[in-house]
């Protein structure tokens, strides 16, 4: 997998999270409920790692819209995926400049407009995983509030994700 593109490595994760699924004869989620209600079941925590929850959870994922608004096809379900550690490294970066233009060193606030007008979630200041594998069962983690990163991640626990339909 790749440290930097975590939409090849979201379709590669995900290719063997259904391969694996089937032949283990296990259900593979249509969609996010199903999906939730599946990792729920499970009792076994080695089953757990055949799902890739986060990166089911960003191939599977659809932002709401308001009543009166139409998503673009671009960010309908399918075309989310978990981005990789240098991505989210990115992400996590100018997040970390602020939401809010000023007079004074604004350039790197590019998240500022976006997120005034609500389209885009402040990052979170806790880890968020990414897509780039640190061994067979771990993943590098980004930390949401000063950018630390960790390949301590193991890959069938829950921790935030950020999916991403565009980098």
């Amino acid at each position: 997998l790749s440290d930097w593109d975590g939409k090849k490595n979201t379709d590669k994760i995900h290719e063997h999270a259904l391969y694996a699924l089937q032949s283990s004869g296990l259900y593979i989620p249509q969609n996010m409920r199903e999906l939730v209600e599946e990792m729920g079941k499970i009792t076994d925590y080695k089953i757990s790692y055949l799902y890739y929850p986060a990166s089911f959870y960003c191939k599977m994922y659809e932002p709401k819209v308001k009543p009166n608004e139409v998503l673009a096809d671009k960010f309908k379900v399918g075309n989310w995926y978990l981005p990789s550690c240098a991505e989210l490294a990115r992400i996590v970066y100018y997040g970390m400049k602020g939401y809010i233009k000023r007079e004074e060193g604004t350039d790197l606030a590019i998240f500022a407009d976006a997120s005034t007008n609500g389209i885009f979630a402040k990052i979170p200041a806790n880890w968020i995983r990414s897509s780039t594998e640190y061994r067979s069962n771990y993943a590098w983690i980004v930390n949401g509030e000063n950018g630390a990163v960790s390949g301590i991640y193991d890959k069938g626990n829950s921790y935030a994700v950020r999916c991403v339909a565009a980098f």
